[in-house]
């Protein structure tokens, strides 16, 4: 956990939201989605994820492949301004997408083990946090200090490290179910949620709301 990420006020929340039971879709609907690839390593070997390593060059190649949510409802796209800890009025356009199916990793297998949950993309840039017009994928796993969970932002340049919690916060909002849901939703200072396993796991990107 990284110190700057204890003390989070009441201000901004972005929820990665995921249905918790995976049913059958109606029969005009879609179907229910299937759990994505296994990555080509896993969060040991990745390390720290150094820039330009053999590692993170294999997982970059992996996540390009990866299908996203993009549809109205399960992707979201806010004004969000990460210096000043705000979204809704000042900012600029960021969108998060949810990996297709990443409600269905496992907690205690897969995800420790390390998988893309979703990417960020930012008009604005905030390149010591990796955010851009490009975009930067998350990865969760369980190999931070002393076997603790953390995510990494991947980007095509930098990779950052944040602590992250299981059980933070509660769903910003239902989603239908057997899909993955990502929103940019107000409860908190900026906070990205995921919904891991049926239970709430939760990072902040602190190196993008640093000056």
């Amino acid at each position: 956990m990284t110190k700057s990420a204890q003390y989070w006020k009441p201000s901004i929340a972005v929820f990665l939201a995921a249905a918790l039971v995976p049913g059958l879709a109606c029969k005009r609907g879609p179907l229910p989605e299937a759990k994505p690839p296994v990555p080509p390593i896993t969060g040991m070997q990745l390390g720290p994820g150094l820039p330009g390593s053999a590692p993170l060059q294999a997982l970059r190649a992996y996540a390009d492949s990866l299908k996203f949510n993009t549809e109205p409802g399960l992707g979201d796209a806010q004004r969000v301004d990460f210096a000043k800890d705000s979204v809704g009025s000042t900012g600029d356009t960021v969108r998060i997408q949810p990996v297709t199916g990443a409600y269905l990793f496992d907690t205690t297998t897969e995800l420790a083990q390390g998988r893309v949950v979703a990417r960020i993309w930012s008009k604005q840039e905030y390149r010591r946090a990796g955010f851009g017009s490009w975009w930067t994928y998350w990865w969760i796993d369980r190999n931070g200090p002393g076997g603790t969970w953390r995510s990494l932002f991947i980007s095509p340049g930098t990779t950052t490290a944040e602590g992250m919690w299981l059980g933070w916060y509660p769903p910003g909002r239902q989603c239908p179910v057997g899909r993955t849901c990502a929103a940019i939703h107000n409860g908190s200072n900026i906070i990205i949620c995921y919904n891991c396993g049926g239970t709430w796991c939760a990072t902040k990107p602190t190196l993008a709301t640093s000056p």
